[in-house]
């Protein structure tokens, strides 16, 4: 183990001993408390959604279209982009209605 300059002074330790609570070699998968996910219906973008809690993950959108009445359709998280799809093109720019006021009232 090299020595590692920190604020100012030399320490042998490294960072997980530095920080404890913190596991600096995990990967960075954890969510912060304001992730954003660009939602994109059938491939074109419809708004963002800004998740505002530890607790609530982009899943509250698949609740909304279910309340709403929508049902026959996929949804997947690629990175930070929701993308969802259907074939239902006859329910489709209704579901793109309720998608963007509901992403730009939250």
């Amino acid at each position: 183990m090299t020595d590692k300059h920190f604020f100012g002074f030399f320490s042998n330790m490294s960072e997980s001993a530095l920080f404890p609570f913190i596991d600096v070699d995990a990967d960075q998968d954890f969510k912060s408390s304001h992730d954003i996910y660009e939602v994109y219906l059938n491939g074109h973008h419809v708004g963002n959604k800004m998740l505002l809690t530890q607790n609530e993950d982009v899943s509250v959108i698949d609740d909304f279209l279910h309340e709403r009445g929508y049902h026959d359709y996929d949804s997947r998280v690629e990175g930070d982009q929701y993308i969802i799809t259907t074939d239902h093109t006859d329910k489709l720019h209704e579901m793109h209605e309720n998608l963007r006021v509901y992403l730009h009232m939250r």
